[in-house]
């Protein structure tokens, strides 16, 4: 329907200039208007697809963080450690476990 209108306000800008009568100062800033509007619906229609890209990119995110913490709510109690890198390991888990029970608990 928009390139219908342009074509037509183009070919009346034309037709009438034909008959003497140019209205050119009237079309040209329509045909520029409806231009420039149909690009800035480009726009906000490709934000609206990245938007929702987003939206559920953050829920897979969340998904996997709620089970990086069930994980390691569900464990049936850690052994003491019984190597430093061991002690290291169950301290990374469970700051690991920390960040995603934080960051799920933060409001959307």
């Amino acid at each position: 329907m928009d390139e219908d209108i342009i074509v037509t306000l183009k070919r009346s800008n034309d037709l009438l200039m034909t008959f003497g009568n140019d209205y050119s100062d009237v079309f040209l800033p329509a045909i520029d208007e409806i231009e420039r509007l149909r690009k800035q619906c480009d726009r906000m229609a490709s934000l609206a697809i990245d938007n929702a890209k987003d939206t559920e990119r953050a829920m897979r995110l969340r998904k996997a963080l709620r089970e990086i913490y069930e994980v390691y709510a569900n464990s049936e109690g850690i052994p003491q450690p019984m190597t430093a890198a061991e002690g290291y390991l169950l301290f990374l888990l469970k700051e690991t476990a920390k960040i995603a029970q934080e960051t799920l608990q933060e409001k959307e």
